[in-house]
């Protein structure tokens, strides 16, 4: 008979390393071309559409298993045997019975509500549902919930990195011996150091960062718009991915969205897609979407979530591995945490101990980090999930199989360079704007400044007369200087006061409240919150 002990560490063991598909009816058969005619015909449930779907599409080395299957498959001597019909166990052998999930429950010993003293090896149930105690405050099972699998979930608690199930019951299974001595076996809970950067931190040592004991960093690729048509490339991406990668760190990146549309996600999505396209095979890490900003508070809860799975969808139909960058706060009041749960969550609670309820594949603890190689305050994060292992055997993110390592990437194609400066004085040779539209011949009879600038993408904004503001992008080579701004390329500093706040800044130095969005990207703001004393760049007014 085996021991409770042999029970959980072989539940582990499958939940961990063997890939595995919730398949109804089925206790460990492999999914052989056989198989998937077996299992697609033998139940209502396997004949829906969409289940059928995913068992035709699992690779033969994959085993399914249903919720209660997985524990009579492991008692009837499943060892995971590809080439056996039901990798290797024997139906209804060592004395387990064919029941369901409610009926063996009900022949448990020992069956209570009281999860206090729960030993491992013990069946935990709810209506209709079954697993096991693995302990650690864990369990396995079998669902289609979440990741649609054999799963290490968490017990009636919360546990950094898992999914949450409140079970109902629990009780000693009576085909399982419950030795005095069982202690949990292992589970791999460690927390893998990360951080994440953007052009705020500046240069970076990426060698004294490794060498800190830093794991992994999130570098910022860019930043979106409210109509997402006018995206930008982080300044210090290229450098940073190139260095982090040398250095022998494991990365991914994240996009700080501004859209307000779901339009807008979706341009921005396409964004990042183009750039990563000159980034395969590198990043080991998600593709994270950064969602918190202050404009989009007031989109609801249906254009937010939309918005979230919008970008997600397309990120992930280009083949990369998609997170959500968002807080407890936006997680209950902004989004639909059902609707987004299927994208892991990369949660930003800086606190020493969070009490987020749900589940997160990395947390973002900190703001104020300090990491060797990096001058001033770094976020620090953690990670709860072996994305590597994960990304490069799904072969996403551009990779090609399990083996491959990320390798320096080529930088891309140079944009082109512009000598004009934000600020300048400019009149326009060019024929179009830079979405492709004819330029009216009263605009090209004026001369107009250069409120932004990207790569070879300049926005001219009010005409030197006065009389108009257009703010419409132009290229730099359709461009030509007529006089240089008298303070082109810099930025005003001001000492934040008691009582101040963005909108109120922006208003009173920029003339529009609405301008206070420019302060937040010039500053690396994650949020809009601000404190007295502390200085802010001012953009060009």
């Amino acid at each position: 008979m085996m021991t409770n002990k042999e029970l959980a560490a072989k539940l582990i063991n499958v939940a961990k390393n063997y890939k595995t598909l919730y398949v109804m009816g089925c206790f460990g058969a492999p999914m052989t071309a056989s198989n998937k005619k077996r299992y697609t015909q033998n139940h209502s449930y396997n004949r829906q559409p969409e289940r059928t779907a995913m068992i035709n599409a699992a690779s033969a080395d994959t085993f399914g298993f249903d919720c209660v299957c997985l524990i009579k498959g492991l008692l009837w001597g499943w060892n995971g045997n590809k080439n056996a019909v039901y990798g290797g166990a024997t139906y209804t052998s060592n004395g387990v019975p064919d029941i369901g999930a409610d009926q063996m429950i009900k022949v448990c010993k020992n069956v209570t509500t009281d999860f206090s003293k729960i030993e491992v090896g013990e069946a935990v149930w709810l209506e209709g549902h079954i697993g096991v105690y693995v302990g650690d405050g864990l369990a396995v099972e079998c669902t289609p919930r979440w990741a649609n699998k054999v799963q290490l979930t968490a017990c009636n608690r919360n546990v950094s990195g898992y999914n949450r199930r409140n079970w109902t019951k629990h009780g000693k299974l009576p085909y399982v011996e419950y030795v005095a001595d069982a202690t949990t076996p292992p589970v791999e809970t460690t927390e893998i150091r990360g951080i994440d950067v953007s052009k705020w931190q500046g240069e970076i040592d990426w060698k004294k960062v490794k060498a800190a004991g830093i794991k992994f960093a999130m570098i910022r690729l860019g930043y979106g718009s409210s109509k997402g048509d006018a995206c930008g490339l982080d300044g210090y991406f290229e450098k940073n991915v190139k260095n982090a990668i040398a250095a022998g760190i494991d990365i991914g990146c994240y996009f700080y969205s501004y859209a307000t549309s779901v339009a807008a996600a979706k341009k921005e999505a396409a964004y990042v897609i183009n750039v990563l396209q000159k980034y395969k095979g590198v990043f080991t890490y998600p593709v994270a979407f950064d969602l918190e900003d202050k404009t989009q508070q007031g989109l609801g809860k249906q254009v937010l979530t939309d918005m979230v799975i919008a970008f997600g969808d397309a990120i992930e139909k280009a083949g990369f591995y998609c997170s959500l960058y968002s807080n407890p706060s936006w997680m209950k009041s902004y989004l639909d945490a059902d609707r987004v749960k299927r994208f892991d969550l990369w949660l930003a609670h800086w606190t020493d101990k969070t009490n987020y309820a749900g589940a997160y594949g990395m947390w973002q603890n900190s703001s104020s980090g300090k990491v060797n190689g990096i001058n001033g305050n770094v976020d620090t994060d953690f990670a709860y999930k072996d994305y590597p292992t994960i990304i490069k055997g799904k072969k996403l993110n551009g990779f090609t199989g399990s083996g491959q390592q990320p390798t320096v990437p080529d930088q891309p194609d140079p944009e082109p360079e512009t000598t004009l400066k934000v600020g300048d004085l400019v009149k326009i040779t060019g024929s179009k704007y830079y979405g492709g539209q004819n330029i009216p011949s009263w605009v090209k009879a004026k001369n107009w400044y250069v409120r932004q600038i990207n790569g070879d993408r300049v926005v001219i904004d009010k005409s030197e007369d006065g009389q108009n503001a257009i703010c419409s992008p132009v290229h730099a080579s359709g461009l030509q200087l007529v006089r240089r701004g008298t303070d082109a390329g810099t930025a005003q500093i001001y000492t934040v006061v008691k009582g101040d706040t963005l909108w109120g800044i922006a208003k009173k130095l920029l003339g529009s409240g609405y301008r206070y969005t420019e302060i937040v990207k010039l500053n690396g703001l994650k949020s809009s919150v601000i404190y007295s004393g502390q200085k802010l760049k001012i953009p060009q007014k």
